[in-house]
């Protein structure tokens, strides 16, 4: 029995809308490949710079140092080439939660516009999002 060919539908579809958000710490966590434990960035060995396990210099984070600095090296992590890996992150377990930078400047612009005795959001903010 031969594969079933693809038909597409012919019901059209309507965009309803599209969302970006930082993610919360549970998807951040799926989708790191390990956890960051160690503060320090290399082993302690004298003479030689070899990135710690489980720290911020990881060889299976940091394409520089997966062997992937050439060509031909392969990644640690994914086993590709440096052209087609896409590169790798850990999380760190945070004790208290933190403000991104990024998101600081748009969050206190946010709190700005909200009005204090009815909580809904003023003109202001609705004007700032189409004015950017």
């Amino acid at each position: 029995m031969g594969k079933e060919q693809f038909r597409e539908s012919d019901l059209a579809r309507k965009v309803v809308g599209v969302k970006f958000t930082p993610g919360d710490s549970d998807f951040m966590r799926q989708a790191a490949h390990i956890r960051v434990l160690n503060n320090r960035l290399y082993e302690d060995i004298p003479g030689k710079w070899i990135p710690a396990q489980c720290g911020p210099l990881d060889s299976r984070l940091v394409r520089v140092f997966v062997g992937t600095a050439t060509k031909h090296g392969q990644c640690k992590t994914c086993g590709r080439l440096l052209a087609d890996c896409v590169g790798h992150f850990g999380y760190i377990d945070l004790e208290f939660p933190v403000f991104h930078v990024g998101f600081f400047k748009l969050t206190i612009q946010v709190l700005q516009c909200i009005c204090k005795v009815s909580h809904l959001i003023s003109f202001i903010f609705k004007f700032l999002i189409l004015v950017s």
